[in-house]
């Protein structure tokens, strides 16, 4: 495999993880009464962080580096969720 084709495998693979994470985050913020546009809550502000990589990923990251980037990235947003959840 190429890394044209690695790249658009996790792309896609990334794609499918981001749509979780921003539906794990909308799920959270109505179970607990928060506005999705409120800049001044931080958790919002890592919503908006992972509404944009959903929305870019086939646009801004085309590289591996920026796909193990943004795979790291979810990593963390995912953590952070869960341990929100948690709470």
């Amino acid at each position: 495999m190429n890394d044209e084709e690695k790249v658009a495998l996790r792309q896609e693979i990334l794609r499918e993880s981001y749509a979780e994470i921003v539906f794990g985050f909308l799920r959270y913020f109505r179970e607990n009464n928060i506005d999705e546009h409120d800049k001044d809550n931080p958790i919002v502000l890592l919503f908006d962080i992972s509404v944009d990589i959903y929305k870019n990923i086939f646009v801004k990251y085309d590289i591996l580096e920026e796909m193990i980037e943004v795979q790291g990235q979810y990593k963390l947003l995912k953590k952070i969720l869960e341990e929100q959840i948690r709470k």
